[in-house]
């Protein structure tokens, strides 16, 4: 493998796992602001936020397929907002989630 391809997989790689950690996030929170729209009860969209956490985690290493990481920080975000529900209550953690989802997002496209 030339320096020229490896770079290029390592450049690959690493927007593949960024991109999985945005789209987490982004999935994460656009979930809880449809739940909590929708008048949901608060109890049950902790109780789904901790089915994710639940979740098994993924085993992450260098080959690692970006689904894994993204499933990695789902798990991550899910853990932020408990975390947030239990020190600042649940409507502070629905309007964190809110801040999250309605604020800039970066662009990612990746270059021809």
């Amino acid at each position: 493998m030339t320096t020229v391809s490896l770079l290029v997989r390592i450049g690959r790689v690493f927007f593949d796992r960024f991109k999985a950690q945005v789209e987490a996030k982004q999935d994460f929170v656009s979930e809880v602001v449809t739940l909590s729209n929708s008048n949901t009860p608060e109890s049950e969209v902790v109780a789904q936020v901790r089915t994710i956490i639940e979740l098994p985690e993924p085993r992450l290493d260098t080959e690692s397929p970006a689904t894994a990481f993204y499933l990695h920080y789902r798990k991550l975000f899910a853990s932020e907002f408990l975390n947030i529900v239990q020190r600042s209550g649940y409507s502070r953690a629905v309007a964190f989630a809110r801040q999250e989802l309605y604020g800039q997002r970066p662009n990612l496209r990746k270059a021809p």
